[in-house]
């Protein structure tokens, strides 16, 4: 199955996976090839995708998964800060001064 989470404009992850398994306000719930149709409220809580090369673990904030055919779409109202870290983004502290700033 085809797997896209995006927020605002950003992708954070675009592919086929395997298994995403995923948290509502009802609990843990998997989706996979096959799945019927749905559209799910997301609680904050870890987007798990597994692919041909691992797992990749979102700590969402919240949003809305949708499953349509072999498509899963995941919009994301944000994540988790500590994901920076997971994305290769330095700590804020090392981030480069933006001009304008004192």
């Amino acid at each position: 199955m085809h797997c896209r989470v995006v927020c605002g404009d950003e992708v954070w992850y675009d592919g086929e996976a395997r298994i995403a398994v995923a948290r509502s306000p009802d609990g843990e719930f998997a989706v996979m090839d096959g799945h019927e149709p749905m559209l799910a409220a997301l609680a904050p809580g870890p987007l798990r995708i597994q692919d041909e090369r691992g797992t990749h673990t979102i700590n969402l904030l919240t949003g809305l998964l949708h499953v349509a055919g072999d498509n899963v779409t995941v919009v994301a109202s944000g994540r988790d800060s500590d994901d920076a870290a997971e994305r290769g983004d330095p700590p804020p502290d090392e981030r480069p001064a933006q001009e304008g700033s004192s």
